[in-house]
């Protein structure tokens, strides 16, 4: 299983543990994506709920990573051409956390730019 970005021109490979357990949101003014636990409802009747944050995926250019790079906690994923791709990964109690060596792992790009 994976979540695609085509319009940012990477994918996440999900974890056996995150298929199911997640869910995402798409911040185009801050070229962003966002993952999040989610919690299933106690009943089939009721709605889940979007629980902690679990990573964030960043797209910008390698000037905008320059001037923020050394004040920031985001790790460079990858590059492409003038485009970084980078990870926020918050502190979590959770045990679907990622560590930045699996974020690497299951992060790929695909873009042409």
């Amino acid at each position: 299983s994976t979540v695609v970005n085509s319009r940012d021109g990477y994918m996440m490979i999900l974890s056996e543990a995150w298929r199911d357990n997640i869910t995402t949101e798409q911040n185009a003014e801050q070229a962003s994506l966002s993952f999040y636990q989610w919690r299933r409802a106690a009943s089939a009747t009721e709605s889940g709920s979007r629980g902690e944050l679990l990573l964030r995926i960043y797209v910008m250019t390698q000037e905008q990573w320059n001037a923020q790079a050394e004040t920031t906690q985001l790790h460079k994923l990858k590059q492409h051409s003038n485009i970084v791709f980078a990870a926020e990964l918050p502190q979590t109690q959770s045990e679907l956390g990622l560590t930045l060596q699996e974020t690497e792992q299951y992060f790929k790009i695909f873009t042409q730019g």
